[in-house]
């Protein structure tokens, strides 16, 4: 029934008419189309949720490789890296190796991913009903972000290689 404020007012009412015509009929709960709607969507919203977090956790786990992966490329080629900035290439050239390798390891990464969501997701919305479409702006959204992070965790090695001394660099071997 539509009414035009609280609907918690008319339940004594709604009651009284019910009972009226048959005696017999309990109503026991009596909720609003809102209640109804937020109720049935729950298990979806809750997926939502998860899935959010799960998509955060594993955000958080790649950056976290990118990071390890640079950061043990750069303690391997600190003697390379030296021999550069001793041959006089600029600090920023450095930061533009360490960063270029980050894109380069992301780029592959993406290229292996995104045609296999698309797979994946071309299957599962064949064989299982309900299962929507993959949207392309969204795609492009998360790539963009993750390609962000990557940039974000190698930038620390980045700069660790910046401040590398050449005259240690050459020592070191």
């Amino acid at each position: 029934m539509r009414v035009a404020s609280n609907p918690a007012g008319y339940v004594s009412g709604v009651r009284d008419v019910v009972r009226g015509i048959d005696d017999r009929i309990a109503l026991t709960g009596v909720g609003t189309l809102e209640t109804e709607i937020t109720d049935s969507i729950a298990i979806i919203r809750i997926m939502g949720v998860l899935m959010a977090l799960f998509g955060c956790v594993a955000l958080a786990l790649s950056s976290v490789g990118v990071y390890g992966v640079l950061a043990e490329g750069v303690a391997r080629r600190i003697p390379e890296i030296g021999v550069r900035l001793a041959l006089g290439a600029e600090p920023r050239d450095v930061m533009k190796l360490v960063l270029g390798q980050a894109v380069k390891l992301t780029g592959i990464g993406l290229a292996i991913g995104v045609p296999i969501a698309f797979a994946v997701n071309r299957a599962m919305s064949s064989l299982i009903f309900g299962i929507v479409s993959i949207n392309l702006l969204l795609l492009a959204g998360f790539t963009l972000l993750l390609l962000l992070v990557a940039l974000a965790a190698a930038y620390i090695p980045a700069r660790r290689a910046m401040r590398v001394d050449p005259l240690v660099a050459l020592r070191h071997e």
